[in-house]
C-alpha cells in the first residue's frame, strides 16, 4: 500500500509460524521486560506474528492480547569486560573459571526485569548484569572495605541506615558489592560481625588419602565433595557447630568438624593436602565469630 514515505507492506492476516520449543513472552520487545503468562513459558505452538523487528523480536497473539518474543535470541555486542555467573544472582559462583569475560559478541536468550541477561558461553548458558542491580538492604548494617570482616569497615565505622544500594559484583560466602559515597565497598547480610574475638591454639589436618567414610564430618560435611572447602574443627562447648568464624591467616570458616583432642580454646583447620596441613603446624592465632 501507499504510504507519505512510499509503497509499503503489511499482513492483516498475521503470518504464521512454528516454534517447536518451549519460550517466555515479554510484555516487550526486551529481555529485561517483565515476563508474560505469568512468568510461566508457552509450549511449542503456532504463533500469529503482527511485527518483526531486525533483531528477532516478533509481536505476536496471546491469550493475554499482544506480547513479544524471541525464539533464536539476540545478538548483542557487550562494549565492557564482565563477570558471568552461573546462576541470576552476584552470589552465585562465577563463570569462566572466575575470570572476566573480554568485550564481545554474545548472544542473549533470556532475562529479568533487575537487570539480569542470560547469554550463550563456551560454557553453556551464563548470567550477566552490566549495570547492576538495584536492591533495598532493609536492615542496618556495616559495610566494608573488602569481602573480610577482619578490613576496615566503611562509612567511618558507623552502620549504614536501611536504604536503597546498587550491587554490583558478589562472592559464593554472601558478600555483595555496593556502591557507596565512599566508593565500592562490601556487605554480607548472611552473616554479621558479632565482635566476639579471642585467640586459640590452632592445629591442622587434611583427609588427604583417607577412606570416603573419615571425609563426612561431624556436621555432615562431605569433604571428599569440596576438598577447597574452609572449614575449622572445634569444641562444640565453645564453638557451635555450624557458626561461621573468621580464623587469623586462614580467613573465613565454618566450623564443621569436631576432634577426640579439640578441646576448649582449641581448633583444627582444614587443608586439602597433608603438606599444607603441615606447614601450618601449632601456632595462636586470634578468631572471630560471625552470625
Amino acid at each position: 500500500f501507499k504510504t507519505w514515505e512510499g509503497e509499503k507492506w503489511m499482513n492483516p492476516t498475521s503470518e504464521q509460524i512454528t516454534v517447536n520449543k518451549t519460550i517466555y513472552a515479554y510484555n516487550e520487545p526486551s529481555f529485561n521486560a517483565t515476563k508474560a503468562n505469568y512468568g510461566a513459558p508457552f509450549n511449542p505452538q503456532n504463533w500469529g506474528v503482527v511485527e518483526k523487528k531486525e533483531n528477532g523480536w516478533m509481536k505476536v497473539s496471546t491469550y493475554e492480547g499482544y506480547k513479544w518474543i524471541n525464539p533464536d535470541g539476540e545478538e548483542r555486542f557487550i562494549n565492557k569486560s564482565f563477570y558471568a555467573y552461573n546462576e541470576a544472582s552476584f552470589n552465585a559462583a562465577k563463570a569462566n573459571a572466575g575470570a572476566l569475560y573480554n568485550p564481545q559478541n554474545f548472544r542473549v536468550v533470556d532475562g529479568t526485569p533487575s537487570g539480569w541477561l542470560k547469554v550463550k558461553t563456551w560454557e553453556g548458558e551464563k548470567w550477566l548484569n552490566l549495570d547492576g542491580e538495584e536492591r533495598f538492604i532493609n536492615k542496618s548494617f556495616y559495610a566494608y572495605n573488602e569481602p573480610s570482616f577482619s578490613s576496615g569497615k566503611a562509612n567511618a565505622g558507623a552502620l549504614y541506615s536501611p536504604q536503597n544500594f546498587r550491587v554490583i559484583d558478589g562472592t559464593t560466602s554472601g558478600w555483595l558489592k555496593i556502591k557507596t559515597w565512599e566508593g565500592d565497598k562490601w556487605v554480607n547480610l548472611s552473616a554479621e560481625d558479632t565482635g566476639i574475638e579471642f585467640y586459640v591454639e590452632a592445629t591442622a589436618y587434611s583427609v588427604e588419602g583417607s577412606p570416603p567414610h573419615e571425609r563426612i564430618t561431624a556436621a555432615g560435611i562431605d569433604i571428599g565433595k569440596n576438598p577447597n572447602i574452609k572449614l575449622i574443627a572445634v569444641d562444640p562447648k565453645v564453638i557451635k557447630l555450624g557458626t561461621k568464624v573468621w580464623v587469623e591467616g586462614y580467613g573465613e570458616a565454618i566450623a564443621g568438624d569436631t576432634g577426640g583432642a579439640i578441646k576448649g580454646n582449641r581448633i583444627d583447620v582444614l587443608f586439602p593436602t597433608e603438606k599444607q596441613a603441615r606447614e601450618w603446624g601449632r601456632k595462636k592465632v586470634k578468631i572471630k565469630i560471625m552470625k
